[in-house]
């Protein structure tokens, strides 16, 4: 009669070793399909991201375009009231000092104040002076400035799907040990899988806690 029992009632621990295994196939298939959403998130991201960068890059470029347009007009207007200046001709210079651009203006004068002509310690030209900005000019460092930062959020992206990915993984390697430990007959190989994916999907469960979520 007890022996009877004892085949239709296994032990304790086996019944245990069975509930942790309906356990970890349960759990270990959700946590897989989270972390490929979140993997898939994340890459939705790294790619938003990187197409940002793009994008400012080529807006960075094009302000740089335009910076230089202006400069070039700077400095061939200044060229010509140079040239008018040297030939003492009054009218011209007042023309040309005239349709100097506003950005160009606060680095001229500045630039006469310092009497160039007489003053050797005089700065080369109204460019080499700190008054002399460009809006555009700091705009596409601005933009640069963005792109970078948008670089590097798309490689945290990218890191963050890396993650999950390779915990999706190890989740697949628990739901593998968890399957098959249900074939052995020897319990002590049932137990010694069972531990590895208990184990494995301790690892995995942390990060699931703790790593950035995409929502």
């Amino acid at each position: 009669m007890s022996s009877n029992r004892a085949l239709h009632h296994p032990p304790r621990l086996r019944r245990v070793a069975q509930w942790l295994t309906v356990l970890l196939l349960s759990v270990a298939g959700v946590a897989t399909s989270w972390n490929g959403y979140q993997a898939a998130r994340w890459g939705d991201v790294q790619s938003q991201a990187f197409s940002r960068a793009s994008m400012l890059r080529l807006e960075s470029t094009r302000a740089e375009g335009a910076a230089e347009q202006l400069r070039s007009i700077d400095v061939s207007v200044f060229i010509a009231w140079v040239e008018a200046y040297l030939r003492s001709d009054a009218r011209l210079t007042q023309f040309y000092e005239e349709r100097f651009r506003d950005e160009f203006e606060p680095a001229f004068r500045a630039w006469l104040a310092q009497d160039p002509l007489n003053n050797h310690d005089a700065a080369p030209s109204p460019f080499h002076l700190p008054e002399y900005r460009l809006v555009k000019a700091q705009e596409a460092l601005d933009l640069v400035d963005r792109a970078e930062h948008a670089v590097q959020q798309g490689e945290e992206a990218n890191h963050r799907k890396d993650q999950y990915v390779m915990d999706a993984l190890l989740l697949a390697t628990v739901l593998f040990f968890a399957g098959i430990s249900k074939m052995f007959k020897v319990p002590a190989m049932q137990y010694a899988l069972l531990g590895l994916a208990a184990a494995l999907f301790a690892v995995c469960a942390w990060d699931i806690v703790t790593l950035p979520k995409v929502l």
